[in-house]
């Protein structure tokens, strides 16, 4: 077996899932997910990072009050690290290793012994009913952009797409006419998601007055008309939120929870929930919005029960 350090092999990682194909956003999640771990290490040769010190990482990872302190040019923020990050981090350390085992750069795998932290318990965080009313109206009437705006925020929370699907969207991914557009996100997997009417209609309206770069495909531009960037997508709704006085969530994902969360409490189902959302697997959905469904089923117990009203 030879003889390797951690940072040489993380390295070799990173190179071989761009040799891969992976996209920009995947190989800057595993860097950021590999660089917690080598920055807790320190440089040491990868046969050392052993059972006890991914464990001591993990306890380290929870313990922490900091949210940035790897990169030197970032600020820090001073809050822990949320349990689905380092379940993040985790599973990412996980792929790197497994993949050192198969190029004979490990001959064992400590993540075996180490289990996986458990996801959190509580709702996801996402966008309010109120806030969103809010967000809309300012979009149409306080907006630089309002055609544009009013069209994104019903968009997202038409879709639920993640921030990538819908800044990448381009006019070829439309096909309104029948009620679809096409999300490719993650590892550049797509999918077929229904829009509903009103979006089409809002959809309909910025493309007649759309002024786009020349050749530019994209379906959502700056006033510059070149394409709109994830940074730009959050910027677009923290000026809405600050205008419509929203102090809750209302970045990208809380738009996605918000569609998850609303499509549970008026009786959908999981399995179709899933496949718009784009998860690879149906757990992960469950996990985030199967609570929902409870609560509905819940309050229907105490409305339907006969033994829920003998304390009246």
């Amino acid at each position: 077996m030879p003889s390797i350090s951690l940072s040489a092999a993380i390295d070799l990682f990173l190179d071989a899932r761009i040799a891969e194909g992976k996209s920009d956003a995947t190989i800057k999640t595993y860097r950021a997910s590999l660089r917690t771990l080598l920055h807790y290490t320190g440089e040491r040769l990868l046969a050392e990072v052993d059972e006890t010190v991914l464990r001591r990482y993990l306890k380290d990872a929870r313990l922490r009050d900091t949210k940035q302190d790897t990169n030197p040019y970032r600020p820090t923020v001073f809050e822990p690290l949320s349990r689905e990050t380092i379940r993040t981090y985790y599973r990412h350390i996980r792929v790197f290793i497994g993949w050192c085992m198969e190029e004979g750069y490990l001959d064992r795998n400590p993540t075996d012994r180490v289990k996986m932290p458990p996801p959190e318990k509580h709702a996801p965080k996402g966008l309010a009913d109120d806030d969103f009313q809010r967000l809309l109206a300012a979009a149409g009437e306080e907006s630089s952009m309002p055609k544009r705006d009013r069209a994104l925020v019903l968009l997202m929370a038409d879709t639920g797409a993640r921030a990538r699907g819908i800044v990448g969207l381009t006019l070829e991914q439309l096909d309104l006419e029948n009620g679809l557009i096409e999300v490719i996100e993650k590892g550049d997997k797509s999918r077929l998601v229904p829009v509903s009417e009103v979006t089409i209609e809002a959809l309909l309206d910025w493309l007649t007055v759309r002024q786009a770069s020349k050749g530019e495909r994209h379906v959502f531009v700056s006033y510059t008309g070149r394409p709109l960037t994830t940074s730009g997508l959050y910027q677009i709704l923290k000026r809405l939120a600050e205008r419509a006085g929203v102090e809750g969530r209302f970045n990208p994902h809380a738009f996605r929870h918000f569609f998850g969360r609303k499509w549970m409490e008026s009786g959908g189902d999981i399995s179709p929930l899933s496949d718009v959302l784009g998860h690879s697997q149906i757990h992960v959905t469950k996990q985030y919005y199967l609570r929902f469904d409870v609560e509905t089923v819940r309050r229907q117990h105490r409305l339907h029960s006969p033994v829920a009203g003998l304390a009246d």
